[in-house]
This record gives structure tokens, sequence and C-alpha cells, in this order.
């Protein structure tokens, strides 16, 4: 079985409006970005574009951050109930590239397709693609 973003959002934003309840206080924050990867230059954290994924019980979700050195990554963390995540690191980065970010993951058979945005240099960001077979190491 597998979920996706859009289906947990499709699925909070139905509980919001069948209960007629507005969000008025912040979210609870599941994923606190800290360590030079997740730092920013700022140095305040800097996590972002969650993409969700559970298969055999086990939640996956890869995500960006931005390092100390202003440079974005994808990372990933792992969750028996998508309430506590334990990080597990960069999954997918580029070396100097300036931007590897949005991840999108789908499952073919037993391959996982991650598209993403990447910037080698500046802002001008062109799509990519990486497969892998375990969702941790990347081709």
């Amino acid at each position: 079985m597998m979920l996706h973003r859009g289906v947990f959002f499709l699925a909070g934003l139905a509980a919001c409006l069948l209960s007629g309840n507005a969000i008025a206080a912040a979210p609870e924050v599941v994923l606190d970005p800290t360590g030079d990867l997740q730092a920013a230059p700022h140095g305040g954290g800097n996590a972002y574009a969650p993409e969700i994924f559970i298969e055999d019980g086990v939640y996956r979700m890869w995500y960006g951050a931005q390092g100390r050195d202003g440079h974005d990554r994808i990372l990933l963390a792992e969750s028996p109930d998508s309430l506590v995540w334990e990080p597990k690191g960069v999954v997918v980065d580029h070396g100097d590239a300036n931007h590897v970010n949005d991840p999108s993951v789908v499952k073919v058979g037993d391959t996982f397709f991650m598209y993403f945005t990447r910037a080698p240099v500046d802002i001008r960001d062109e799509i990519a693609l990486v497969t892998s077979t375990d969702g941790r190491t990347w081709q």
C-alpha cells in the first residue's frame, strides 16, 4: 500500500472542512531541522517540500533542506507512525549544484523513481530523475 502527500493533504483538508474548524494554532513540528546540512546560512534551520510514502508500515519522508553552505539537498527521514521521525541523512546531492530539491517519488514494481528540481548554477531549475531499489541509495 502506498500513499502520497496529496492524500494526506486532502484528508487533512476534509477533516477541517467537515468539522467546521479553522486551523487556529501553529501545526505541530514533526521534524526539526538541525545540523549543518539543514541549518541554512542563517543557522536557524531550513527544511521544506516533503514527499511522504508509506509501504509495509514504514513512512518515508524525502524533503529538501538548505545547508550552511547555501546549497539545497534532498534528505530522508523514516517513521513508524508519521508522528516521530528519524532523520537518515542526505540521499540526493549534486556536489556544487545550487539547488537540489522538491522531491516527488513514485514506485513502479521494485523501482522507486524520484523526480526533483535541480539548478546547477544560479536559480535556473530543471527537472531531473534518479532511481532506487531501496529508497535510500539513488542512481
